[in-house]
């Protein structure tokens, strides 16, 4: 299986060059950057990681108003996960004896590596690993260390 295709987003997010003669930034798809409306399939605790962790990525440039049933997956998941890992807190859930007495994992270890590889590979998408974050540069203006008031009545003053 090849690697998927990255968007020219994501490459020029990353700094990465994009060449004009085969895929233009202006020619791709450019959805308006927002906090997408959360769909109704969520629960109250898939709700509160949407609420937690979307503003930040649309402040970083990565959600769009298009990515709500896909960052809906990342959210419903992370709170699934979140419920496995609750319920496997004591170690002998962990372990579960077959009828001939032998010792085997229980299905929530099995769930619960299952919810993990979604939960990265959804976050990736996002950029929610720190190899995903490591490669996308984004441009942070620098703040006003001296609010423009405070500096307009200093020179007044002088």
């Amino acid at each position: 299986m090849s690697r998927p295709r990255k968007p020219t987003q994501l490459k020029v997010l990353q700094g990465s060059r994009v060449r004009s003669d085969r895929e233009a930034a202006s020619n791709a798809a450019q959805p308006t950057l927002a906090i997408p409306p959360c769909p109704n399939w969520l629960d109250a605790k898939s709700r509160k990681q949407w609420d937690k962790i979307a503003p930040q990525l649309v402040a970083l440039g990565l959600l769009s108003v298009i990515d709500g049933d896909l960052f809906g997956a990342y959210a419903e998941t992370s709170a699934r996960y979140g419920d496995v890992c609750t319920k496997l807190e004591d170690i002998d859930t962990w372990i579960g004896k077959t009828p001939n007495g032998f010792m085997v994992q229980t299905a929530l270890v099995s769930i619960r590596n299952t919810l993990q590889k979604q939960l990265i590979s959804l976050g990736r998408e996002f950029g929610l690993s720190p190899a995903a974050r490591s490669s996308i540069k984004v441009d942070v203006a620098q703040g006003n260390l001296f609010g423009d008031d405070e500096f307009e009545e200093f020179n007044k003053q002088g």
